[in-house]
């Protein structure tokens, strides 16, 4: 939805993005994003490493969701600083918006779509714990 009907969801999206919270604070965060991410290699091990089912897009998504499945601790750090140059390629090329919707299939696919109850548990979590501005 985020994706393609931004106008009708830009409340949904402020929620999605955590724009509420407070980012100099440590938090738990169920999802980060790809762009960057260190995770130890004992984690990689336990969860198996990236599911190379994915191509591009919703592998940090994937790969973050099994980290917390797997009880380990999954933290957005206030004292890095990345600069990513966002193409937002899926966006102006007709491949690229190809691969992302394959892999969003994909992943609602394992996950599910409407009901995924572990989805809703780690958003709580993240949720309850927030820190806010």
């Amino acid at each position: 939805m985020r994706r393609f009907g931004a106008s009708l969801s830009q409340n949904m999206n402020r929620d999605y993005e955590l724009h509420h919270a407070d980012y100099n604070r440590p938090f738990f965060a169920p999802s980060l994003s790809g762009c960057f991410m260190l995770i130890s290699s004992d984690a990689l091990d336990t969860i198996g490493g990236f599911d190379e089912r994915y191509f591009l897009y919703m592998e940090d998504v994937d790969l973050s969701r099994r980290v917390c499945s797997a009880n380990l601790p999954v933290e957005y750090c206030p004292s890095s600083t990345v600069v990513h140059e966002s193409q937002r390629r899926s966006y102006r090329d007709i491949k690229f918006l190809l691969y992302h919707i394959t892999s969003a299939i994909q992943y609602f696919n394992k996950w599910g779509w409407l009901v995924d109850k572990e989805r809703e548990k780690l958003n709580s979590c993240c949720l309850s714990a927030l820190p806010k501005k």
